[in-house]
């Protein structure tokens, strides 16, 4: 009864853990080898013809340097990663704007959402404002005050809108959304985005629908698959489950020679 019971919860952690990793990670990540993806639609309608394919959103991930504006003691300032969504295709290959606690998924204008361990420690509320410093911007104003120019320039606000949680630690506190629209503008991509993530039927078909859709992208993209990304942790489990099996395996047949 105790080895069936512990190993038992242990699956049942394995399988909690999987669906937190899921809820904001897709089953498959699809990039370009160099720079942007400049043929999206193309490439979405090679991929949504996969008969395990659920749904397939476009994304922009960047880090950047994000500084708060308190109303009253010390700014404080962090470098998070923002992932700019389409809003109306992220709901298909995640769960992310249904996590919301406080506020709303609003991504309109400049609006964004942030994690609960990462508004904790920025201490940000719902409709508080932040400045977000792209790598560009950055380099602009670097360039300004080389030039000697008295009016530098100066990255756009951003709002408050939402704060999520996931339950999984990581991604509250170092990822924050915002729409494409914006993502894009950080970045100076125009069009183009940095990839796109599947959602299948079936996240244990993610290696078979890889190899299926290697042929019809060509080289130049790349795919990977959730476990991949993930692989230290689901290793981690994987091995103390197996561990933990065998601690109680010889607990057992200790049991029984007593018994007998």
């Amino acid at each position: 009864a105790v080895l069936i019971i512990v190993i038992s919860v242990m699956t049942g952690f394995d399988r909690q853990l999987r669906d937190k990793i899921l809820g904001f990670n897709a089953h498959l990540r699809i990039m370009p080898r160099e720079s942007s993806m400049t043929n999206c639609p193309a490439v979405m309608a090679r991929v949504q013809s996969n008969k395990h394919v659920k749904g397939v959103s476009p994304f922009v991930l960047c880090q950047v340097l994000m500084r708060t504006h308190p109303p009253f003691g010390q700014a404080l300032s962090a470098a998070p990663w923002v992932r700019g969504v389409d809003p109306a295709a992220e709901a298909r290959v995640s769960n992310m704007l249904t996590n919301i606690v406080e506020g709303s998924a609003d991504l309109d204008r400049r609006g964004i959402l942030v994690g609960r361990e990462f508004a904790q420690g920025m201490q940000l509320m719902v409709g508080d404002r932040v400045t977000i410093f792209s790598p560009s911007d950055i380099e602009r104003m670097e360039a300004d005050m080389k030039a000697g120019r008295q009016s530098a320039h100066m990255p756009d606000d951003y709002e408050v809108r939402g704060i999520f949680d996931v339950g999984y630690y990581e991604y509250n506190a170092n990822f924050v959304l915002t729409s494409l629209e914006n993502a894009q503008g950080l970045y100076n991509l125009n069009d183009t985005v940095h990839g796109l993530l599947v959602e299948l039927d079936d996240p244990e078909l993610a290696g078979i629908v890889r190899a299926e859709l290697h042929p019809q992208l060509g080289p130049d993209i790349r795919i990977s698959l959730w476990t991949e990304e993930n692989s230290a942790i689901l290793e981690a489990i994987a091995v103390e489950k197996n561990v933990m099996f065998y601690i109680l395996f010889f607990i057992m047949i200790v049991a029984a020679l007593c018994i007998l």
